[in-house]
């Protein structure tokens, strides 16, 4: 990554400033470039305390690419206590980002896979976008990515149209609609089902019959209101309903947890 800010690095370092008077925040920092090392690096270590030794207990390491944001993410997990990672990407660099969207995405999904290491994904129509496009244009199968490949998933990755698990159906919920999208799937399959592609419903719905009880349970979405991707429903009077689904009890309970909008995430600290 240093190269391409055409630095020395085999100049020598600047000697250290005296001390400030008061700790003080760097906030705009670029690690990687002075030591063109990882993240979790001895190197790395030795400027942070370096700095910590004239007065900079806080760091703020700026990304300005998605390679580079996740180097951001690596460090600030690493060293917790003196490092803040700002995620972004700097506006030189997007004229030459040859997939500005996937790039900002890719980003993103680095933050999913830390914090979800083992996740089975339910294939959508949103996410099937790559395959469709390149079917449609005659592109043979061998040579489209597959999604582990073209989201550079972790091995705890794993994908699929659907996934049974304790007798409950996971699936996207393509072609569902409406607020009873969820329990039509469950009664026409006679399986508790989850589903998500309605992003303006969220809840649990239950069906009984004399033989079974079945839930169908949407878990509405996890959009951005804020992203330009979703501009084009600002005319529209629903709104996405933020939220996750919980299945307990071995497949027989399902709860849907709502995030209201404009909640803000509170991050406790790490004990």
């Amino acid at each position: 990554m240093a190269d391409r800010h055409n630095r020395d690095l085999d100049r020598k370092p600047a000697p250290l400033p005296e001390p400030l008077p008061v700790p003080c925040v760097d906030v705009h920092a670029h690690m990687e470039i002075v030591t063109d090392a990882a993240a979790d690096s001895d190197a790395v270590g030795q400027v942070i305390a370096d700095a910590a030794s004239v007065g900079i207990n806080r760091i703020v390491q700026v990304g300005y690419s998605a390679e580079q944001s996740q180097w951001c993410v690596d460090a600030a997990e690493k060293w917790n206590t003196s490092v803040l990672a700002a995620v972004a990407l700097h506006p030189n660099e997007a004229p030459v980002v040859e997939d500005l969207e996937a790039d900002l995405a890719q980003a993103a999904m680095y933050k999913w896979y830390k914090a979800f290491p083992n996740v089975k994904v339910c294939i959508g129509n949103h996410s099937a976008l790559h395959k469709r496009k390149a079917q449609t244009s005659g592109l043979p199968e061998r040579f489209i990515k597959s999604y582990e490949q073209a989201w550079d998933a972790p091995k705890g990755w794993k994908w699929a149209l659907e996934w049974e698990i304790d007798g409950v159906l996971y699936t996207h919920g393509t072609g569902s609609s409406g607020q009873a999208g969820a329990i039509n799937r469950a009664r026409d399959a006679r399986q508790s089902t989850v589903i998500g592609h309605i992003h303006s419903f969220g809840g649990v719905l239950y069906s009984s019959s004399d033989k079974d009880m079945i839930f169908g349970m949407n878990v509405g979405c996890g959009i951005d209101i804020d992203a330009y991707a979703m501009e084009y429903s600002r005319p529209f009077p629903k709104r996405p309903t933020l939220g996750c689904g919980v299945v307990l009890d071995g497949g027989r309970v399902a709860i849907f947890v709502p995030m209201p909008l404009g909640s803000k995430i509170i991050r406790l600290p790490k004990k």
